[in-house]
Parts: C-alpha cells; sequence; structure tokens
C-alpha cells in the first residue's frame, strides 16, 4: 500500500498542518532552534514550472558518475513518502525516515514540530537526514511551490537552477509570468552563480532584474550556453568553456534535452566554481543512464503502456509531442485524472487530437478532479469514465492487443495510485 506522511506522524504522535502555508518565518525559526542543521549541507536548489525533478535526476546521475554521495529531495512521490528523500542507492524507505523523526525528536519537542505544515516537516526531515544521519557529498533540493516563500529556500545553495516558467498556482504565487517569475527567482543566493532554462521575455526579464540584485553569475540558455541538435537523438551542450558532443539524454522528449543541458551546465559550474572532479565522461555517461519513475516511463513494449505525469498544460504539449515523434500518425488510448486546480480542460484539448479513445479515472487524493466533471471538458466521441480505477484498470489491459498505444496521464498522485494497482497485477516490471 501507498504509505503517506499521515501513516509517519501518527506512528510518532506527531501532528502538522496538511494546509499550504507559504513563508519562511516558521521554519527558519525551527531549525535555528535545533541548531540550523541546513547550513551544514552543499546544496543545489531547483525551481521552475516544469522539469525541476528530471533536471535534478540528470544532475544527481553525472555527479554518482563522478564518484560522489549525493542526496535528493523531489515531490510529490510515486510509490511511497519516503520516496521524496533519496540517496543514489535509492529512497530512504520507511526505516530511514523513522531514524531521520527519532533524531529530530532528539532536539525538538512535539508541540515544536506542530507549528509546522507537513511539507516544512518533511523539508525539516530531508535536511536532518543529510546533515545528521546519512551524510551526502551534495544535496539536490527541489522546491515544492514557487521558490521565494517555499520551505526549501532556507537552504545557502551553492547553485540555483531554474526550469522553464509558465502560470501556475496562481492563487499562491501571482497572476502573471513575471510574477511568477519572481517568485521561483527568489532561490538566487547573494554572490551564488545561477543557471536559467528560461526563454519568456517576461519571465526572464524578471530573473535577471532579481539575480542582478544579488550579484548572481548567472548562465541562461541561449545566451551564455546554448543546445545544439545532431543527428539520431544525441545533441551538444556549448558554453563559453568546452563542447559536449554526442550526449544522450536517457528521459525520453525533446523537452528532456532542455533539462539534461541544465545539468550540463550546473555541472560544469560545480567543477569550474567549486573544484568538483566532473569530467565530460561522467556527464556523457549520467546523462545516458538517467531514469525517472512516471516520466514517459515504458511500462511495457507488447502492448505499448506509458506512463507519464504530464500535469499541467506545458507537460500534455510535450507528452503529445514525443508521442508524434513516437508513433508517427498513429491513435492513442489515453487514461487520465487530474487535480482540481490545473487546467484541466486545456490538458484534455491537447490530448484529444491523438486520442482513438480517452477514459477519466477517480484516484484517491483530496484535491481530485471527479471523473466525470474531467469527462465533461472532453469533446471527443469516444471518451468514458472509469470511476473504479481497481475494476476497469485491468479491464482496460485485458482489451490490450500488441498494436495498440496506451497512454496513462495527468497528475502525478493519480499515476502513484495507477503503479500500485499495476503492482497488484503483477505489471509492476517493463517488459
Amino acid at each position: 500500500m501507498i504509505k503517506g506522511f499521515d501513516f509517519y506522524k501518527n506512528k510518532f504522535g506527531l501532528r502538522t498542518s496538511s494546509e499550504i502555508h507559504l513563508g519562511l518565518g516558521r521554519i527558519e525559526g525551527f531549525l535555528e532552534s535545533i541548531g540550523n542543521p541546513q547550513y551544514d549541507l552543499k546544496a543545489v536548489h531547483i525551481a521552475g514550472t516544469n522539469g525541476k525533478g528530471s533536471t535534478l535526476q540528470f544532475l544527481k546521475m553525472i555527479l554518482a558518475e563522478a564518484g560522489y554521495s549525493v542526496g535528493t529531495f523531489t515531490s510529490p512521490y510515486i510509490k511511497d513518502v519516503t520516496d521524496q528523500i533519496s540517496t543514489v542507492d535509492g529512497p530512504i524507505g520507511g526505516e530511514g525516515l523513522e531514524i531521520a523523526i527519532q533524531e529530530l525528536l532528539l532536539s525538538a519537542k512535539k508541540e515544536e514540530i506542530s507549528q509546522l505544515t507537513d511539507f516544512e516537516l518533511l523539508t525539516v526531515l530531508a535536511i536532518v537526514y543529510f546533515s545528521w544521519s546519512n551524510k551526502q557529498d551534495i544535496v539536490l533540493f527541489e522546491a515544492g511551490m514557487g521558490g521565494l516563500t517555499d520551505s526549501t529556500n532556507v537552504l545557502q545553495s551553492l547553485i540555483s537552477i531554474i526550469t522553464n516558467i509558465s502560470l501556475e498556482h496562481t492563487a499562491f504565487l501571482g497572476d502573471t509570468v513575471g510574477k511568477i517569475a519572481l517568485q521561483k527567482a527568489g532561490i538566487i543566493k547573494k554572490d551564488r552563480p545561477s543557471v536559467i532554462g528560461v526563454r519568456g521575455m517576461e519571465a526572464l526579464a524578471a530573473i535577471k532584474g532579481y539575480a542582478n540584485q544579488q550579484q548572481s553569475a548567472i548562465h541562461i540558455v541561449d545566451e551564455d550556453f546554448f543546445i545544439l541538435a545532431e543527428e539520431g537523438n544525441s545533441f551538444t551542450v556549448k558554453t563559453s568553456a568546452a563542447q559536449y558532443r554526442r550526449l544522450v539524454a536517457g528521459l525520453k522528449g525533446g523537452h528532456q534535452t532542455d533539462n539534461a543541458a541544465l545539468a550540463v551546465m550546473a555541472a560544469e559550474v560545480l567543477k569550474n566554481h567549486y573544484g568538483f572532479g566532473i569530467e565530460v565522461s561522467h556527464i556523457r555517461n549520467g546523462l545516458k543512464k538517467t531514469h525517472w519513475p512516471g516520466r514517459y516511463e515504458i511500462f511495457s513494449k507488447n502492448p505499448t503502456i506509458i506512463l507519464d505525469g504530464a500535469h499541467n498544460p506545458d507537460a500534455v504539449s510535450s507528452l503529445a509531442d514525443t508521442l508524434r515523434t513516437d508513433f508517427p500518425g498513429r491513435k492513442v488510448k489515453f487514461l487520465f485524472g487530474a487535480l482540481r486546480d490545473k487546467e484541466a480542460g486545456e490538458m484534455i484539448g491537447l490530448l484529444e487530437p491523438l486520442a482513438e479513445e480517452i477514459a477519466f479515472a477517480d484516484f484517491e487524493f483530496p484535491r481530485a478532479a471527479k471523473a466525470a466533471v474531467l469527462a465533461d471538458l472532453c469533446h471527443h466521441e469516444d471518451k468514458s469514465v472509469a470511476a473504479d480505477l481497481v475494476e476497469t484498470l485491468p479491464y482496460i489491459i485485458e482489451r490490450l492487443t500488441a498494436d495498440d498505444i496506451f497512454v496513462i496521464t495527468g497528475s502525478l498522485y493519480f499515476i502513484a495510485e495507477v503503479k500500485q494497482l499495476l503492482a497488484q497485477i503483477n505489471m509492476l516490471r517493463p517488459s
């Protein structure tokens, strides 16, 4: 079964809020009370709308190839909440999370912990685990929402990375791309370098202005480093210091080339600015070996089953482009589940031209959109509501032929539930 954070909180009698409350006051005060363990970490901090997790994974594998121990903090989880805190060896697991909680309880009282939100406590536990329980050479943290007021922004990062930016979480981050970009730019630290994968003029202007205020040495895609296509699926990243040729990203999709290039630029900054021993071979091998569950994950090849956590319009657009490239002229069977606060109508509209049929499913998450509501947003002639996912998923799979392309997409929380069900019907291993 999927173990959410409540399972571990209840085991130790911890009470925190599951509501979203942005701001650093609570977590900064708490960390100060336990000795500011975040200052002991050598960290890279990553924010953006899409591509944060993929960029993090590319950089993680580059560093691992170079022989470094690497800790990561990501969100959301796919299988278990402990997925969010990982090392090169994999998620820390229940035992690792419980060790971190026990360590924390030696330095803080339960009533002090209760002032935090769930995400703040998870951030603290990641910091405690990598500072006290299982020290790593470097840690990579993905921002949860925004950046400036996200709890992960307590880090004094060596490098800040910002991936692409589009409208998201407007109720929290602002109603324009420029305002959202300023929130993302808030992870840039004074006198510390930053790597930027943003191309939109409004967002880029906001980030440049903030970076200048922070006196950050900024490295911007298409200005300071460039991505050059090569024959086949390989590419070159050209910087002012080097050219990295014949690179191949282990994650599929044209957008993953951008994410891989950000990781390459960050690796070069770590080498040239901080003395990390990273060679071209480490970059090439690390990119090629990168895998990230739930991101265009080829789950089966006969029939073709793909899992992709395309959770907003930009991500769905990238998924559609990749499907057109991989399966030109083919129609796709989709199973889709999304959150209420996402632009589901726009996402569905991007899938419809590729669809042979589209099924919509309910799943267990507080902000999940009802399948019937999603179906009402769809104009495809062959649409259906698969309200009971436990019964419907095996039925859909049994009907697939060897020639079918079946793509399960939408919220990563939806993908997490689907993967749990696939495991139960003995389909967890890709063929």
